[in-house]
């Protein structure tokens, strides 16, 4: 019984395993850009990366409202991001961009 646990628990983590790192790849793949570069790409939407209240102001809370802004735009299947706002300092836990699509204008230029 113990051995089929295992091979179950095994079996599942090569199945979920490659899907996080290549969600992780596509988060990493978005190019921070300003608005000329995106003036002929696919607006996606606008995105929003919140990193909880009553948190310790540090600068990996920063990073962790930016990071939840990015997933937001891979789930949109950006390849670029405009940050409009992001705090100056640690204490605001928003970060704020616009998400863009820009695979056709890189396939034209090919």
């Amino acid at each position: 019984m113990s051995y089929l646990f295992i091979f179950s628990l095994l079996l599942s983590s090569m199945c979920i395993l490659p899907m996080r790192i290549s969600y992780a790849r596509k988060i990493d793949d978005i190019q921070q850009a300003t608005s000329q570069e995106v003036s002929s790409c696919e607006f996606l939407g606008r995105v929003q990366g919140f990193s909880g209240w009553g948190k310790t102001i540090s600068r990996q809370e920063y990073n962790k409202a930016k990071y939840i802004a990015l997933e937001k735009a891979a789930n949109l299947n950006a390849t670029h991001i405009i940050w409009t706002r992001l705090p100056r300092s640690y204490s605001s836990p928003y970060a704020y961009g616009k998400a863009y699509n820009c695979d056709h204008q890189l396939l034209a230029n090919d």
